[in-house]
């Protein structure tokens, strides 16, 4: 098989795999050694923007976990504001009402003994009548009325009574 080689046929042979070549490197090497960079470049152009996207994406997350982290501490303290707030108009709602009650019992307390001390002064100006109704009617002795109240008056202020 090697004698049917000559050195013209080895030429040819070698002309044709060059030319073969040089055609098959313009025709197929060049654009899918082209066509190859451009995908290259493409996926790596791909994995710098799912990069960036993943770098903001984990930048949102963090910032959203920030403002949530606020809005927890915001709401703690409106609840506390609320909560002191609450507890300073219980305490002001029941100060008034103390004052209010002490007040109440203040005025009662003045009515009763303004009650008493006119009770106190009725039953001695009855006492004083039926004293001075049971004296005259021992006494059978016509007495002036005023006088009579006058008299029982200054005996009781000096007995102690009423």
């Amino acid at each position: 098989m090697f004698e049917s080689l000559n050195g013209y046929n080895f030429i040819l042979v070698a002309l044709n795999l060059i030319i073969l070549y040089v055609v098959l490197r313009k025709i197929l090497f060049k654009p899918v050694t082209a066509f190859m960079e451009n995908r290259t470049l493409s996926i790596r152009n791909s994995i710098e923007n799912a990069e960036k996207q993943k770098a903001e994406a984990e930048e949102l997350r963090f910032e959203y976990e920030k403002q949530l982290k606020n809005a927890k501490a915001e709401a703690e303290k409106i609840v506390a504001e609320g909560h002191a707030k609450a507890v300073l108009d219980a305490e002001k709602v029941i100060g008034d009402a103390k004052r209010e009650a002490s007040l109440i019992l203040k005025n009662a307390g003045e009515e009763i003994e303004h009650e008493r001390a006119q009770m106190l002064k009725d039953i001695r100006n009855e006492v004083a009548e039926l004293a001075i109704l049971a004296a005259s009617k021992l006494m059978e002795e016509n007495m002036s009325t005023a006088k009579n109240m006058q008299f029982v008056n200054d005996f009781l202020d000096k007995e102690g009574v009423a």
